[in-house]
């Protein structure tokens, strides 16, 4: 079997310690808007030709390197190999992708009918994220309940 494109077992471990770094690094943003955090990722610019592109003098990255952060982290756990990784999960893995991208796209079609203006934007924002997330749920959700009902019949 060729699963070349799926990332080493141990990079799991890496996108879990990428989410959980997200997660407190946002909660504490949210917590604490004026903490002084975003300072630290803000870059000045001078009159160079970078200002013709942004109408501002400084420039934060914080939310990038954020979202990016969390993406990876998505990946890593999505898109790691299992410890023994057969056919079966490959088409298990195969099917949570599929039924992901239709429950991401159908909430985005209900989404563009129900949600208007500027709530839109989130809408879009948190829908970078949505296909992953659904997918990592839907493949552990589906191999759990499949490792349940082989350790059931192993056991008769």
């Amino acid at each position: 079997m060729n699963t070349t494109l799926l990332f080493p077992y141990y990079f799991r471990f890496i996108g879990w310690g990428l989410i959980l770094a997200f997660l407190g690094t946002w909660a504490y943003l949210e917590l604490n808007p004026d903490s002084g955090v975003e300072d630290y990722l803000t870059v000045h610019i001078s009159n160079n030709w970078l200002s013709d592109f942004y109408d501002t003098t400084s420039l934060n990255f914080t939310d990038e390197i954020m979202c990016i952060a969390l993406i990876t982290g998505l990946l890593f756990v999505g898109f790691s190999r299992e410890k023994l990784e057969d056919e079966m999960i490959n088409q298990l893995r195969l099917k949570a992708l599929q039924a992901s991208v239709y429950l991401n796209y159908a909430l985005l079609m209900l989404a563009i009918v129900l949600i208007y203006g500027l709530e839109f934007y989130n809408v879009l924002m948190y829908n970078m994220f949505t296909v992953l997330l659904f997918f990592i749920l839907y493949f552990q959700l589906t191999l759990r309940k499949n490792r349940r009902s082989v350790r059931r019949v192993l056991a008769f």
